[in-house]
C-alpha cells in the first residue's frame, strides 16, 4: 500500500485509465480525516479551478464517488464511462496527515 504524507491544506491527485468494464475500487486509510473524490477529466478541471484556496472544498465538484472527512474510505463502484479518472485525496486539516491508499481497476 503506497504511503504519502500530505502537508496541511494540500491534496494528492492520482490518475488512472479505467477499462471498458468501468470498475474502480479504492481504499484510503489516513491518520486524520481526509476527503476523497473520484472524478473524470471534467471533474478534475472543476476541482482545480473552483478552489478559492487549497483549504477550501467546493460541494459543486462533479464527483462519481468518494467521501468527505473520514479516516477510512472504501468504495467499489462502476463508473459512468471508461477512460481517464482521478482519485483525489484532500487534506484540509491544519496538520500533516499520513495516507495509505490502494486502487483496483
Amino acid at each position: 500500500m503506497p504511503t504519502e504524507i500530505l502537508k496541511p491544506n494540500t491534496h494528492l491527485k492520482l490518475r488512472y485509465t479505467v477499462s471498458r468494464r468501468r470498475r474502480f475500487e479504492f481504499r484510503v486509510e489516513a491518520s486524520n480525516a481526509v476527503s476523497t473524490y473520484i472524478v473524470n477529466d471534467d471533474g478534475f478541471a472543476a476541482f482545480e479551478t473552483s478552489r478559492v484556496g487549497v483549504d477550501t472544498l467546493n460541494d459543486d465538484i462533479p464527483a462519481s464517488g468518494g467521501f468527505l472527512n473520514r479516516r477510512e474510505h472504501h468504495q467499489d463502484l462502476v463508473l459512468p464511462s471508461s477512460g481517464t479518472w482521478w482519485l483525489l485525496i484532500v487534506n484540509d486539516q491544519d496538520e500533516d496527515v499520513g495516507v495509505h491508499y490502494e486502487v483496483y481497476i
